[in-house]
């Protein structure tokens, strides 16, 4: 087999290399060095399109002007070449079976233009490598053209050949093999054809079915004992019956929550997609999920209240999961217009309910619903701005001079003290922030609402003491270990403050420090901090720089990045 490789690789490059020539003589084609390289090293129909007029983008036809013959044209394929070598790094992972390709190992790499004229190149571990179909399946012939740019020049030597061929053929052996037992899996034992794929059901829904048989097989057994004889023999317990068949429950286990589940599930069980899909849209609940979630959905909605709005973020939706968990998945902020991250996260009895409608809503029970998830941030910033209109009836808005912008910025920190914004303590510093703000607006003919609803919105209103304990009870709710709500709270408002920078990147990144605080089970210590970034106990989602913060607020009592911050947004 060797000797077969060694005379067509040479035949074929004999070949190529003697049209290039002919080419090149004829004036159809110029090459550069670099084009030479990859000529030498293209694939077999490379040679085939050129000698069809095919010629590939990457080389060049000159017409002559007095030729008048016209030659067919057609449009420039893409080329594509493969290449043996040694992975340089450890980064890369193989495209078909996303293994990792550690340094120095073996890979093939595809190379090719995109239609766009873009340069790409996939990685494959050397049994993945796909076979274009250039080759209708041979191995060998892709072998030939296969660029060699190993260490040690595998190709040039039979045992390098040989490894390389044997693991191309091992690789597809295996594929065809995993293929073949896939769609045997995937067929009955009577070869009738597909097995459809049992959806999955959440546990409640299947408890709430379980009742739901059991009570119709009671009422049959009731109304059979009327008719019975009285001399027939007793028979076995249908309990056991349906117990034994129903994911090992009995009857024993059914609680009362179970069977008013089941109650629930005889009202929207016959319900088809479209219509529970319906009921969640009356009560602007998320579609999302497969016909049993969706079925679970209206029936915990129905039974427990609509889902409000998320505690925490005060704008995502809730989601009931599959593992009767609830979450919050975020939402779109219109202002940087980025998709803000919200880790909230608890049990189903304990996510905050609202009235279910098993109807169409009315226009005035919809504009309520609006009302109930307003973000309770925006409605205190609109209470107060009206308030401040009301208080502010008397001032004459005069911004022309530099004493009458001096005095409204007097009157407007009065206003902030009075309806308690969060403006700075000291004077001078709440001056210098309030001053831009009158300046930057005093052009535009705004009433006296819009102006204080700028500043109302700009600064916002401090939050009560019941408002701060009720954040801080949701927030050790959520954490798996309660004494780190505080390190959570920290760290979410830091990622705030670069969301409000537009520093995506670092949002994120803190928005995931934050998940992995609240689901840590065990409390973060100044002395075991630093452990959470590197060696065995490395958490994924904490690197040094988070950690070094959180040690600084676990020791100190203060973060000077947060610190910073406060003070630029606070100006």
């Amino acid at each position: 087999m060797d000797t077969i490789f060694e005379k067509e690789r040479s035949m074929r490059t004999e070949a190529k290399f003697a049209y290039l020539q002919h080419l090149r003589i004829t004036g159809w084609l110029v090459l550069s060095t670099s084009d030479e390289l990859r000529f030498k090293n293209s694939a077999p129909r490379l040679f085939s399109q050129i000698l069809h007029f095919d010629v590939p983008s990457h080389l060049t036809k000159i017409k002559e002007s007095h030729t008048t013959q016209q030659l067919p044209q057609k449009q420039p394929k893409m080329s594509t070449t493969f290449k043996l070598e040694n992975a340089s790094s450890g980064r890369s992972k193989c495209k078909k079976c996303k293994g990792q390709i550690g340094k120095g190992e073996l890979r093939i790499q595809k190379i090719f233009d995109t239609a766009d004229g873009r340069h790409m190149s996939q990685n494959y571990l050397v049994g993945c490598v796909p076979i274009p179909r250039v080759y209708k399946d041979d191995v060998q012939a892709f072998m030939c053209d296969l660029e060699d740019a190993t260490d040690d020049m595998m190709l040039s030597n039979e045992e390098g050949t040989r490894q390389i061929y044997d693991t191309i053929m091992e690789g597809r052996a295996k594929a065809a093999a995993k293929k073949k037992s896939g769609k045997k899996a995937a067929s009955d034992d009577d070869g009738a054809g597909p097995v459809k794929k049992a959806q999955a059901m959440p546990e409640k829904l299947l408890r709430a079915k379980f009742a739901l048989e059991l009570r119709m097989k009671e009422e049959e057994e009731g109304e059979e004992e009327e008719t019975r004889p009285k001399k027939r023999a007793k028979r076995s317990s249908s309990k056991k019956e349906i117990g034994d068949s129903s994911n090992g429950l009995s009857p024993q286990v059914l609680t009362d929550l179970d069977r008013a589940y089941a109650d629930m599930l005889v009202l929207y069980q016959d319900k088809n997609l479209e219509e529970l899909k319906d009921y969640l849209r009356w009560n602007q609940q998320v579609l999302k999920g497969t016909k049993p979630l969706l079925l679970m959905k209206c029936m915990d909605g129905h039974l427990n209240g609509r889902l409000a709005r998320c505690p925490l973020c005060h704008e995502g939706k809730l989601n009931l999961e599959m593992d009767d968990t609830v979450q919050c998945s975020g939402y779109f902020d219109e202002d940087t217009h980025q998709r803000v991250a919200c880790n909230y996260s608890s049990k189903a009895a304990d996510a905050p309910r609202s009235k279910w409608y098993i109807e169409k809503p009315s226009e005035e029970e919809e504009e309520e619903m609006k009302k109930e998830a307003s973000n309770p941030d925006t409605v205190a910033s609109n209470s107060v701005a009206e308030q401040m209109v009301d208080a502010l009836a008397s001032f004459q808005f005069r911004l022309k001079t530099k004493a009458e912008i001096k005095s409204a910025t007097g009157v407007f920190l009065d206003m902030a003290r009075r309806f308690n914004l969060n403006v700075s303590e000291d004077d001078k510093e709440a001056k210098r922030s309030i001053g831009p703000l009158i300046l930057s607006n005093r052009t535009m003919d705004l009433s006296s609402l819009e102006f204080c609803s700028i500043v109302c919105d700009h600064f916002g209103v401090k939050k009560s003491g019941e408002q701060v304990e009720e954040q801080r009870k949701v927030v050790r709710s959520m954490c798996q270990c309660a004494d780190n709500a505080t390190l959570y709270e920290i760290i979410i408002e830091l990622g705030h403050y670069y969301r409000k920078e537009s520093n995506i990147h670092a949002a994120n990144a803190y928005s995931k420090v934050a998940a992995t605080i609240r689901r840590l089970p065990f409390e973060i210590t100044a002395e075991n901090v630093m452990g959470l970034s590197k060696g065995v106990n490395k958490v994924p989602g904490i690197g040094k720089s988070s950690a070094e913060k959180m040690k600084e607020f676990l020791s100190t009592g203060s973060m000077q990045k947060l610190e910073e911050k406060r003070a630029a947004h606070a100006k």
